[in-house]
């Protein structure tokens, strides 16, 4: 059975949904084994009211837990993570800090998964930062870049945005949501495929009340960046 990591910021067992969930569940419905890796969780997650805290994450960091057949979640926690602290100073002191957020990451709990998987997905937040980490660990997987944000529109850290650039050309894909991405990034790779975000048919497809009640039109925009009018 092939086994697949998915480095994200996202928590499997959170309420928010987002695209790697369904990634998650697109490879278990293709018969992989997926660990679901949690990364950007941090002591710094703390007073920033990190969503995630409210699932009780700081009980379940740095082990493996399994949450169905062929699916774990790993949630990582580091003293640390690459941020915006939206202070130019504090940003500057923090640099050799976050620049070193590869090596904070306890993959030990994880290390077989790491070496014998045969397909990482990166998404695009601090956990891209272990890229050439996990290829010491393991050469002979794919790796695919999952560009589901701008870092450059999110603001973030310097030291993510340079790593970013950096490590664009040790992947085998980059994959891309939007036109504005793609062209940002094909000059920079051999290969960057337009893909974009899809969708549950199913749950698409059935019929639900109207949650609005006012006659004027209405308009339901999923992301923070980038509306795509002919979708």
């Amino acid at each position: 059975m092939k086994k697949i990591v998915l480095i994200t910021g996202h928590y499997w067992n959170s309420k928010r949904k987002a695209g790697f969930h369904w990634l998650a569940e697109a490879f278990l419905s293709q018969g992989w084994e997926v660990l679901f890796l949690t990364t950007g969780f941090s002591l710094l997650s703390i007073p920033r009211q990190d969503h995630r805290l409210q699932y009780g994450l700081l009980k379940k960091i740095n082990q493996i837990h399994q949450f169905q057949p062929y699916l774990w979640s790993y949630v990582a926690f580091t003293p640390f993570h690459p941020a915006n602290l939206r202070s130019s100073w504090l940003n500057h002191i923090f640099n050799p800090v976050f620049e070193d957020y590869a090596n904070q990451v306890n993959l030990d709990p994880c290390i077989n998964w790491i070496k014998e998987a045969d397909l990482f997905i990166f998404e695009s937040t601090s956990g891209l930062m272990l890229l050439n980490r996990i290829q010491t660990l393991n050469n002979h997987a794919k790796y695919i870049y999952r560009v589901s944000d701008d870092l450059h529109f999110l603001q973030s850290h310097s030291s993510l945005l340079q790593y970013e650039n950096f490590a664009l050309n040790y992947f085998d894909l980059i994959s891309v949501p939007s036109p504005t991405l793609q062209q940002r990034f094909q000059d920079k790779h051999r290969l960057v495929r337009l893909e974009y975000h899809a969708i549950r048919k199913d749950l698409f497809d059935r019929l639900y009340d109207n949650p609005y009640h006012n006659e004027g039109p209405n308009v339901v925009f999923m992301g923070i960046a980038y509306f795509v009018l002919e979708f």
